[in-house]
């Protein structure tokens, strides 16, 4: 049996990277970037995932619209939301070598249950996606690879959904 494997597998960043600047619209015509509402700070993002590149992704594509942080482990991330200000929207990867993303997720609802959180995987499967949803109160799912559309809508969504229950923490 052949070994057929897609593209996009073997090579993620890569086809995320495509997926953005591919045939959907040229870049500067992707989803313009959202402006704070008048008197709204910038809403504080933190993205954790162990891949450096998609960390880089993420930066180049929010990194301006928000007050963006990133972690590459789940322990970074934790001491990141311990030493500020609540996050408003955590993204976090599902399958990372230190600690599960669920794991994570949970963790960090327990800690700020008024902080939104989106799951990003490129390997969505009905079971943990339902799991994910309902164990770690992750409302949204961005898939690997997306487009900075994609990204940008569930994020404003989910800043949103935050500032809208008026809770802190």
């Amino acid at each position: 049996m052949s070994n057929i494997v897609p593209d996009w597998f073997r090579r993620p960043v890569r086809a995320i990277a495509d997926a953005m600047h591919g045939s959907e619209k040229p870049p500067q015509a992707v989803a313009a970037q959202p402006a704070p509402e008048h008197g709204q700070p910038r809403a504080r993002v933190l993205c954790v995932d162990d891949n450096s590149q998609v960390l880089r992704l993420l930066k180049r594509q929010l990194g301006t619209a928000y007050d963006l942080s990133i972690a590459q482990t789940a322990q970074d991330a934790l001491a990141l939301m311990a030493a500020g200000e609540p996050f408003d929207v955590i993204v976090s990867d599902l399958r990372m070598p230190d600690v599960h993303g669920l794991t994570f997720l949970k963790k960090a609802r327990e800690l700020y249950p008024a902080t939104e959180r989106i799951i990003l995987t490129g390997l969505p499967d009905p079971t943990t996606m339902s799991v994910a949803r309902s164990a770690a109160g992750a409302e949204q799912l961005i898939v690997k690879p997306w487009t900075k559309s994609e990204l940008v809508e569930a994020l404003e969504n989910a800043v949103r959904r935050r500032r809208e229950s008026g809770t802190v923490g």
